[in-house]
């Protein structure tokens, strides 16, 4: 799905999830650093999860 598409949709699906985090990731063929971005992506979701659990 376009980038642009997924970011207009992806706030409203992740208030509708409970505030699941939600990241576009782009691949336009130039060299990224995947795993740290996955890693930040990573923490957002433990840190989410925690809070769901401190709340529930």
């Amino acid at each position: 799905m376009n980038g642009i598409v997924c970011e207009a949709i992806y706030p409203k699906l992740s208030r509708e999830l409970g505030g699941i985090p939600i990241r576009t990731f782009y691949f336009d063929g130039m060299q990224a650093d995947l795993e740290r971005d996955l890693g930040v992506y990573m923490e957002l979701a433990r840190t989410s999860q925690r809070k769901k659990i401190k709340r529930g």
